[in-house]
């Protein structure tokens, strides 16, 4: 077998060597390729990332200033609410007095006229009430005050009808006690069950006990 000569050998070794530098080269190359790959694949996840934490600090502001704004909210309709349960308390607390001397045929007109204070008072709660309330609401205030008006306007000391007094009382404190309710569907705060709005007897407006009530006219017919 004949020896390769000079020429075949050189040959062989320079394709020896570019070989094994083309196999390296694209191994290289492609290593190469798969970091910048990598590395665009990185940028676009940090990329992500950051809109994702501006998004979600974006978010996490308007549901802080969604529950702030209902905290506020709440915070107003509390104050409304309570500073009309309390003129309510008062006017009905006047009330049921000028009832009582009403049945017993007591000079009244400047209790009378407390009254008619007191429904003013209501007309004024009525408007704040208007603003954060609820139809519903609204409407029981309002027809609240028409029976508390209602109830002012049949005590003519000329003409003393006790039943009739005693009715317009009654439905007074009804509509009074479902306002309340309202109040605390409104405000979230649970009813006790067991609680049951006393009718106008049990309250000051019927008379002291032994005190002579006089007979009552028969009620008008209209």
């Amino acid at each position: 077998m004949p020896l390769p000569t000079l020429s075949q050998i050189w040959f062989w070794v320079f394709t020896t060597i570019f070989a094994g530098a083309g196999a390296y080269l694209g191994s290289y190359l492609k290593k190469k390729g798969e970091n910048i790959a990598s590395k665009e694949d990185f940028d676009d996840l940090r990329t992500q990332t950051r809109e994702l934490t501006a998004a979600t600090k974006e978010i996490e502001a308007k549901i802080d200033d969604q529950v702030w704004n209902r905290q506020r909210q709440w915070e107003m309709k509390k104050e409304i609410f309570i500073a009309a349960a309390q003129t309510v308390a008062k006017a009905d607390a006047t009330l049921a007095q000028t009832v009582s001397a009403y049945l017993r045929r007591d000079t009244l007109r400047k209790m009378v006229d407390q009254c008619e204070e007191f429904w003013y008072a209501l007309a004024a709660h009525g408007s704040a009430i208007m603003i954060v309330s609820k139809v519903s609401t609204i409407h029981t205030f309002t027809s609240m005050t028409q029976a508390y008006i209602t109830t002012v306007l049949c005590l003519d000391p000329t003409k003393i009808n006790q039943q009739i007094a005693t009715e317009k009382f009654d439905e007074f404190r009804t509509r009074m006690a479902r306002f309340y309710t309202s109040l605390r569907d409104e405000l979230g705060i649970a009813l006790d069950d067991s609680f049951v709005m006393p009718r106008s007897s049990e309250f000051s407006a019927a008379p002291a006990p032994g005190s002579q009530v006089p007979a009552t006219d028969k009620p008008e017919h209209h």
